[in-house]
């Protein structure tokens, strides 16, 4: 045999080897889905639940800014609904109001040595744009209940977890449901700028009476629809981590003077090019930690072509991050994200300015740190001419919860028997809820709302047209009445 031949030879023997590998990795590559029975839902008085829903979205329950007021009146009218609303919630459950307005529900177990169930949501809702107001089918705080849905702000985020969760405990009250270990509620008043008076100030009343707390469940995830293109079927997607946020100021200074005699370079055209080269240079892409979990959830339930690549990321790695790349959702879970938010400078035509000022703001991978953030600034830009300076407000990303703890999977088996379709996973976070502060109390901090959303209905969170279908509500509700009695009663066992 020749050595041309040899060479062939050998070469359609590595071919051979690799098809081997890969399809035997790929035959080894199965499903995590578990099998569990469809749950039966109990009948429901949708008008009733609707129309409280309503109510509550007529309380304009609205975080301005950090330095804005409180919408005291609002939050008052609010709390004084939910005790009209929900009575036996009230005469069973003690309720605490924390850092003036936000709330905290317990309801004591037999047990009280076992760590508590806690679960979160939050009264406020972002402003509405007045410019979008004749946009909106209908007006955005006169909860309207029409045409299969509840309209207005808070709908979806988040009023509507928190009516669902409070139906769900009314529900269990008044069929004489008692809990084995205790059950939390917390209901934050500021999530939308941050929680740093509410939710903080709950998780520190909750640390400092030692209370032990098995799992935390806040917003965050959902059952998808239409948002991950590769795969057909529904995705419940469970967060198991959030993203950090690293907000730097970036800022010019020159000597400024008329604009018929301009130097070289501006201090406008300093910055623009400053800006352009974070974009062009954004931190590395890592399909590794809560992307390679998520992938090991969803790539068994693929087609055989893209389960061949799920199965074989160590050999097709590049190529599914550049595919990452080019969906700007799936690339915010990949890689510390960069986005300019702010830009600032000059005050006529002709004047040069002497200052321009701007702020990038990026939303921090796990693995990657608020100090990486500015070294990466600093590395890219280059230039001694731009003070670089990291914001206040600044948070690092969150742990990885586990997935392997009782309490995910009771988390995951409420999921399956109540939207039996959907493909369970894990996965990152890319924004910020409430949950971040309570992880002094435990490890098993998960992010889960139990609505089925389509791209579409993302958008409308926190845009216009806020709404929330009235079937989707009521499976919501049977979903947080099901994990309460699995979790809080009596057969759930925590580590």
């Amino acid at each position: 045999m020749s050595s041309i031949q040899r060479f062939f030879v050998g070469v359609l023997a590595i071919v051979i080897l690799l098809v081997a590998v890969l399809v035997t990795r790929t035959l080894g590559f199965t499903s995590k889905q578990i099998e569990v029975s469809e749950a039966e839902i109990a009948a429901i008085d949708t008008e009733a639940v609707a129309e409280r829903l309503a109510r509550g979205i007529r309380h304009r329950t609205i975080s301005h800014s950090l330095e804005g007021p409180v919408e005291a009146e609002a939050f008052e009218a609010l709390h004084a609904q939910l005790v009209r609303d929900f009575p036996r919630v009230h005469d069973a459950l003690e309720r605490e109001t924390v850092a003036e307005w936000s709330l905290l529900y317990t309801w004591r177990g037999r047990r009280p040595d076992e760590p508590a169930v806690l679960l979160l949501a939050h009264q406020d809702v972002v402003p509405v744009d007045p410019n979008s107001i004749d946009a909106w089918t209908h007006p955005p705080f006169e909860g309207v209940v029409a045409d299969g849905f509840v309209w207005g702000r808070g709908a979806i985020d988040d009023k509507g977890s928190m009516f669902a969760i409070l139906e769900a405990v009314e529900a269990l009250v008044s069929l004489g449901f008692e809990p084995e270990r205790t059950l939390l509620l917390a209901f934050g008043h500021d999530e939308e700028i941050g929680g740093d008076q509410g939710a903080t100030s709950i998780a520190n009343l909750l640390k400092q009476r030692g209370e032990k707390v098995d799992f935390v469940l806040d917003e965050g995830g959902a059952v998808t629809l239409d948002t991950i293109s590769i795969v057909q079927d529904p995705v419940a997607v469970v967060g198991v981590a959030e993203k950090g946020m690293a907000s730097i100021a970036l800022t010019v200074r020159s000597a400024g003077g008329h604009s018929s005699m301009p130097p070289p370079q501006s201090a406008v055209g300093i910055m623009a090019a400053a800006i352009a080269a974070l974009e062009a240079n954004p931190m590395p892409g890592r399909i590794d930690g809560t992307v390679d979990v998520m992938l090991d959830h969803l790539g068994p339930e693929l087609d055989f072509p893209l389960k061949l690549v799920m199965a074989n990321r160590w050999l097709f790695g590049p190529l599914l991050s550049a595919a990452f790349a080019a969906e700007p959702t799936l690339d915010a879970m990949q890689r510390t994200t960069t986005a300019a938010t702010v830009f600032n400078g000059g005050v006529k035509p002709n004047v040069l300015p002497s200052r321009v000022d701007a702020v990038v703001n990026f939303r921090v991978l796990p693995g990657d740190s608020v100090e990486d953030v500015r070294q990466h600034v600093l590395r890219t830009i280059d230039d001694e001419r731009i003070e670089v300076r990291v914001m206040d407000a600044n948070r690092e990303p969150s742990a990885i919860a586990p997935i392997d703890s009782p309490a995910f999977e009771a988390i995951r088996a409420t999921i399956s028997s109540h939207f039996p379709s959907a493909i369970v996973t894990p996965y990152l976070v890319v924004g910020g809820t409430d949950s971040r502060y309570f992880g002094g109390l435990t490890d098993n901090i998960y992010r889960f709302m139990p609505f089925e959303f389509t791209a579409r209905d993302r958008e409308r969170m926190h845009g216009t047209d806020e709404r929330i279908a009235i079937h989707t509500l009521t499976r919501a509700i049977a979903f947080y009445r099901a994990l309460i009695e699995r979790t809080a009663g009596a057969a759930f066992q925590s580590d």
